[in-house]
């Protein structure tokens, strides 16, 4: 990232999450289950010697039903990622009018909402976030 001051670093680091964090609190479970799994994809971590955990991606979408996980869920995981959700579901209503951004959201009547994507030193555009 260009042009950020140390202060601004120091914020992003701060925001990033390790793969280890983004497993344990249940998130990858509730993105796989209510997401990728329907769809036959399947994102996993795995040990890669010399690089620590990493995601690796699945694709089963030949596979007619998708996935489901054998083992038992996180009951614990899928109600903190409902109340994240909750928690912001109004706030993004009155402020966008969605709360799922739509693909075309900038065909919307009183489409206002690029001031409000990543922080000053960052734009939606940015190579990493694809």
């Amino acid at each position: 990232m260009k042009n950020m001051s140390a202060i601004d670093n120091a914020i992003e680091r701060k925001r990033k999450m390790t793969i280890k964090e983004f497993k344990k609190k249940g998130y990858l479970q509730e993105l796989n289950r209510n997401y990728l799994h329907p769809r036959g994809l399947h994102l996993r971590t795995e040990n890669l010697e010399g690089e620590g955990l990493i995601l690796v991606p699945y694709d089963y979408t030949d596979d007619p039903d998708g996935l489901l996980y054998k083992q038992e869920l996180s009951k614990e995981a899928e109600e903190k990622c409902n109340q994240l959700l909750e928690g912001k579901a109004q706030n993004r209503l009155d402020k966008f009018q969605f709360v799922i951004q739509p693909i075309d959201y900038e065909k919307l009547p009183g489409h206002r909402y690029k001031k409000f994507f990543y922080n000053n030193s960052r734009t939606a555009n940015d190579p990493e976030d694809k």
